[in-house]
């Protein structure tokens, strides 16, 4: 792993390119961070890496390879008192969920039938999304994943792949998908409550204000 630093910030500049890490061995899919400004990446080489800066240095710190063909094509993090939790969307469908302490999966989610493209964690109210190309969104209580049985409910409506989610935290059970049939749609549960229209391409993200 190499990590260069591209320019010092000139007077006046509010962005400025200031690292490249070298972090894996083909094209990164997906990242998020934690409170603490730990990395963590996920690649179509099969792996997942948590990136910490030591000294002014990125340093892989941790790392949870995926079975051979799985590509790692979106992540989702989660902070508790209880300690946290990294999902691990995969291409056939899968959802591997990690804690400190294992380097293997506390439990793999299994519900999709195709790769997962998407996740959202909604950290207020203890919520994982999932999107896929199987054009369902799913919603997973996290606090519950570890039960023989948990709740989690299939929300179906959208015409062709899943690529955008997001939680309205503020009104908890409402949820927003974004999809490449070029919809945006809202859902109170797993109730379609509105569909919005106006994209000419594929919807790939989605944020609420």
């Amino acid at each position: 792993m190499t990590d260069v630093e591209m320019a010092d910030a000139t007077e006046g500049d509010e962005f400025y390119l200031s690292r490249v890490i070298d972090a894996h061995k083909a094209d990164v899919k997906c990242l998020t961070s934690t409170s603490a400004g730990v990395i963590i990446s996920g690649g179509r080489d099969e792996t997942v890496k948590f990136w910490s800066k030591r000294g002014g240095e990125f340093s892989e710190t941790l790392a949870f390879p995926q079975p051979k063909g799985l590509a790692v094509n979106s992540i989702g993090y989660y902070e508790s008192p209880d300690g946290w939790r990294v999902f691990v969307g995969r291409k056939d469908g899968s959802i591997a969920v990690y804690g400190s302490g294992s380097p293997e999966p506390l439990t793999v989610l299994t519900q999709h039938s195709s790769n997962v493209c998407c996740l959202y964690v909604d950290e207020k109210n203890h919520i994982l999304l999932s999107g896929s190309w199987d054009n369902n969104v799913i919603i997973w209580p996290i606090k519950e994943l570890g039960a023989p049985e948990f709740p989690a409910l299939l929300l179906n409506g959208h015409k062709l792949s899943v690529w955008a989610l997001a939680a309205i935290e503020a009104s908890p059970g409402y949820y927003l998908s974004g999809s490449a049939d070029k919809t945006i749609k809202l859902w109170r549960d797993d109730n379609e409550v509105r569909t919005f229209t106006g994209h000419t391409d594929v919807v790939r993200a989605l944020l609420v204000l």
